[in-house]
């Protein structure tokens, strides 16, 4: 079902969750086998090239000892490095 709201279209939250499943945020930047530790880091490191602002921002290790739940985490480059930073860190998507 879609409806006009404001200008954007609604959308079913099963469209949605299956979007980003299909396509979470950072899946094509790196071209190595999807789910191995060297994707994994290809994928890091692009994403803190692309987007230098966050490490700063983020402060991870600033919250070790801390509970952190971070919400929308999609593929969790940020996650983990809230846990490796030591904190108690929850992570979640839709």
């Amino acid at each position: 079902m879609h409806m006009e709201q404001g200008g954007f279209a609604a959308k079913d939250l099963t469209e949605v969750r299956e979007y980003w499943d299909r396509r979470p945020c950072n899946l094509r930047h790196s071209p190595l086998p999807v789910g191995s530790r060297q994707y994994f880091d290809a994928v890091e490191a692009r994403k803190y090239f692309v987007e230098p602002h966050i490490p700063a921002f983020a402060d991870f290790a600033r919250w070790r000892g801390k509970k952190v739940l971070e919400i929308g985490c999609g593929m969790g480059t940020d996650t983990m490095n809230f846990a490796r930073a030591g904190d108690g860190t929850v992570g979640g998507s839709i």
